[in-house]
């Protein structure tokens, strides 16, 4: 039996301390050679090529606008639209696409504070208020956390999940 490697959709990312420094092509047996990249998206997530592991949440910021202002569209101009109903509905249909994959991520405090600004940012746009102490409270108040505040609890039950899993995969990674 021959498993054959598909090249066009194969790559290698470097993640240490070398990953800057240029690296010998890898070559299947079959001679083809796979090339070296800086970024990949696996499960939809965007791993990059670091010191550490790393993964890129611009993608997921440009899609939770792009989500965000397609509901705000839907649901008419200011004065025709419940702030409630719009939170509740970027709470259920956009959010999600803003935490997607946050919690198996190990991410900095300055990735988190990204991913609040968006939302801060969403929120200064339909309450039209520049006060950013403000626009929280009122996002807290219909019901809207920042993501620093849902990741935490987040990876609290991923870890949960994991470490109570009867996965054999899962066990290995806990022994290690």
């Amino acid at each position: 039996m021959c498993l054959t490697l598909n090249v066009a959709k194969s790559c290698c990312l470097k993640i240490g301390s070398t990953y800057d420094k240029p690296s010998l092509g890898l070559v299947t047996s079959a001679g083809h050679l796979i090339k070296w990249v800086n970024q990949v998206r696996y499960l939809g997530v965007i791993l990059l090529s670091s010191r550490s592991f790393t993964c890129s949440l611009d993608a997921s910021k440009k899609s939770f606008n792009r989500a965000a202002n397609c509901v705000i569209g839907r649901l008419g101009g200011p004065t025709a639209r419940n702030n409630a109903v719009l939170v509740e509905l970027i709470k259920t249909k956009c959010i999600p696409i803003l935490m997607y994959g946050t919690e198996a991520s190990s991410l900095r405090k300055a990735q988190i504070s990204s991913l609040d600004f968006s939302v801060v940012r969403f929120g200064m746009k339909i309450l039209h208020s520049v006060n950013r102490q403000s626009v929280i409270q009122s996002l807290s108040d219909l019901g809207l956390s920042l993501p620093g505040e849902c990741i935490v609890r987040r990876i609290a039950k991923f870890k949960h999940k994991f470490e109570s899993s009867q996965n054999v995969m899962c066990q290995t990674v806990l022994l290690l």
